[in-house]
């Protein structure tokens, strides 16, 4: 049986199970995706309800005999990071991508430690929402396997694709990414604008086949938002 005593913790995701508990996914420091029932978590003076939210930094202990465990007890670690508008449905989207993509019960700490870092960004705001994206999905694919080969070794000026059985494949047609963008995009360096547009067609390339054509709740509800329909 896997215990954790007051491991560091992100809630991603929580819905309503049987008649009173709560179904919880969240991301841990030692564990990765965890998830876990909360029992009794929708009744009225339950206290846990309202400590488990979204981008709030959590202690948490819990056990497991199976991929679904149970919760036991859980704390505030720190004061939860406040988002508001598109910082919030960009939380949410990378929600998505962990609790989607992550295999539960294996540890993920660079994927953690990416994460802690991404929201404490979105809630600063002075940041721009597209790098940090950016910077999170390439950290959680390179931990999935889906990571950049080494790219000081491409032609700055030559044109490369993403093959999903290959990786970087040189090709001749220009309008695929350029040697440079992707030595940019590895180092995290952002400043160009093509190269933020460079970065996140890669992304969906990458990601694509990860998700297996179920699209993202919450990259739909941003498209629904952006065109003003809810």
């Amino acid at each position: 049986m896997l215990r954790a005593q007051l491991e560091p913790a992100y809630v991603l995701n929580r819905r309503p199970y049987r008649e009173d508990s709560a179904l919880i996914d969240l991301l841990t420091q030692q564990h990765g995706l965890v998830r876990l029932v909360g029992r009794g978590m929708r009744r009225k003076k339950q206290p846990l309800g309202a400590i488990l939210q979204p981008f709030a930094p959590l202690l948490i202990s819990w056990q497991s005999k199976t991929e679904l465990g149970q919760l036991q007890q859980a704390e505030t670690a720190s004061p939860p990071l406040l988002l508001s508008g598109d910082q919030t449905l960009a939380g949410f989207y990378l929600n998505e991508l962990v609790y989607r993509l992550l295999t539960p019960l294996e540890s993920a700490p660079s994927v953690f430690a990416h994460y802690g870092s991404a929201i404490a960004q979105l809630a600063a705001s002075d940041s721009k929402l597209e790098p940090v994206l950016r910077q999170f999905e390439h950290a959680l694919l390179d931990h999935l396997g889906y990571g950049l080969s080494d790219t000081q070794h491409l032609d700055g000026e030559s044109f490369y694709q993403w093959q999903p059985q290959q990786g970087l494949v040189l090709c001749d047609h220009q309008s695929h990414i350029q040697g440079w963008h992707l030595q940019c995009i590895e180092a995290s360096n952002y400043d160009d604008e093509s190269v933020l547009r460079a970065a996140k067609i890669l992304t969906r390339q990458r990601l694509e086949p990860l998700l297996a054509g179920r699209p993202l709740q919450s990259r739909q509800v941003w498209l629904q938002m952006k065109r003003g329909k809810v």
